[in-house]
């Protein structure tokens, strides 16, 4: 409630006693005159203590709040932060801005951060504080730090285009795969681990420090293609490169380190129901409404290029003959769909028989009790069959993962790809294709049959 709500109402009802008093003794009329003046006084004190605490509490400070490994200085790869009121300068420096009148060390405002007993009281930031972007073996490839200035932030320097902000590298993002799961995802799913009031599109901006345009030609098509197509989802405000900012700029609310985020670094235990989140959101931004099949539904993907399945469709037939009261389909082309020509082909599908890679990666849009199988990898040092990316499908609480487990007798290479890779691993890791038997690929999808059908009984 603002003072004045108070001290006005306050003033006209002594001032009419005050005058009550007069009309019925004029011999008090001095008493009164002289009271009803003290009063003014202390509520022209009271306006006046009321202006000047506004206009302290009306300067604007920088704050932030963090997750990940607080309880070290250097935790910096599995940091992840929200700062306000925080300005990027002409030249590319992010300032923090504090109260000058605060005692030194004292300054950074994160009790979650310096709070915990075990560091001296800090001025500054330590170098790197978050990180952007980091290789597959952690190698750090973008950090980030701010710069600490005594002094408080230009109100007209607040961007009003979005209650949120999120700075981030993109991670390969002319990849289906990478692109959903390591960007998008990153930024949803730090907006649910700092509780943002994230309402719709228009909420969010995007702000990168690479875009699409350092990609060659026909990398070039497909980035833009999927900004264009899914971006929309989540942000309604063109994508911003951060190196493009000519002026400087402050932030209300800016997310950094979304990198701890993401699907690239492995770190998915715990992380279903934000998956589940994420799904539920774009659907729900694509209007797509959820539809029953009278009969199960086996989709087998097919796919031009590496690490494909040879075979599509054969397996295809043999499963139609095979099967009762199934369908069988053989889609290809997929990168070519819609993004809710894609929803809608995975909300059909009972049991998906997919490469792994980007392209499996829309089996997110699978609905609860269907079943993915995937095909592994061949590792020729270890002599076995591994899963590409099992460690991220295992934690999808709605899907049942199913792995078709490949032989050495089973890969298989096109002309022009044995000679591609440093390594022999490598090699079948991105170019060997699966030439999948009959009687395995059956034996999957009966377990996977039998999963939806006695899913529907709980």
């Amino acid at each position: 409630m603002h003072p004045l709500s108070i001290i006005i109402p306050l003033l006209f009802m002594l001032s009419s006693i005050a005058w009550s008093f007069i009309r019925l003794n004029r011999s008090t009329t001095q008493t009164v005159i002289s009271v009803t003046s003290f009063v003014f006084c202390c509520i022209y004190s009271l306006i006046t203590l009321h202006n000047i605490t506004a206009l302290r509490s009306s300067k604007i400070y920088s704050s932030h709040t963090c997750i990940g490994d607080n309880r070290e200085l250097n935790g910096y790869k599995n940091r992840a932060c929200l700062f306000h009121n925080i300005c990027r300068e002409k030249d590319g420096t992010w300032n923090y801005y504090v109260d000058p009148s605060v005692p030194s060390g004292k300054s950074i405002n994160s009790t979650l951060l310096y709070g915990v007993g075990r560091h001296p009281d800090v001025d500054s930031f330590p170098n790197p504080f978050v990180v952007q972007k980091q290789s597959d073996t952690n190698e750090i490839l973008d950090p980030w730090t701010p710069v600490v200035i005594k002094g408080s932030i230009d109100s007209a320097m607040l961007s009003t285009d979005a209650k949120y902000t999120a700075l981030y590298t993109p991670y390969w993002e002319e990849n289906f795969g990478h692109f959903l799961h390591d960007d998008m995802f990153s930024v949803f799913d730090a907006m649910l681990q700092f509780h943002a009031n994230y309402e719709n599109p228009s909420d969010l901006q995007l702000l990168v420090n690479t875009d699409c345009e350092m990609f060659g030609e026909q990398r070039l098509e497909r980035c833009n293609k999927f900004h264009q197509q899914w971006i929309p989802l989540f942000s309604s405000h063109p994508v911003i490169r951060v190196d493009t900012l000519e002026e400087t700029k402050c932030y209300q609310n800016l997310f950094v380190g979304l990198t701890s985020f993401n699907f690239h670094r492995h770190h998915h235990t715990g992380k279903g129901l934000s998956r589940w989140l994420f799904r539920n959101h774009i659907l729900q931004q694509l209007n797509y409404k959820q539809k029953t099949n009278k009969r199960p539904i086996i989709t087998i993907i097919d796919k031009v290029g590496r690490r494909r399945i040879m075979n599509t469709q054969q397996i295809a037939l043999h499963l139609y003959n095979t099967l009762n009261d199934v369908d069988v389909n053989v889609v290809s082309n997929v990168e070519k769909l819609s993004p809710y020509m894609q929803v809608e082909l995975m909300q059909k599908t009972t049991v998906l028989i997919s490469p792994p890679g980007g392209i499996s990666m829309m089996s997110i849009f699978l609905n609860e009790g269907s079943s993915a199988i995937f095909t592994d990898i061949y590792d020729p040092e270890t002599r076995s069959s591994k899963s590409l990316e099992g460690y991220f499908w295992s934690n999808m609480h709605h899907i049942n993962h199913l792995r078709y487990r490949v032989s050495v007798r089973e890969v298989v290479f096109d002309k022009t790809s044995e000679s591609r890779g440093s390594t022999n691993q490598e090699v079948y890791r991105n170019y060997g294709n699966v030439l999948m038997d009959n009687d395995k690929t059956l034996n999957l999808a009966l377990i996977a049959l039998n999963y939806a059908k006695e899913y529907k009984k709980l």
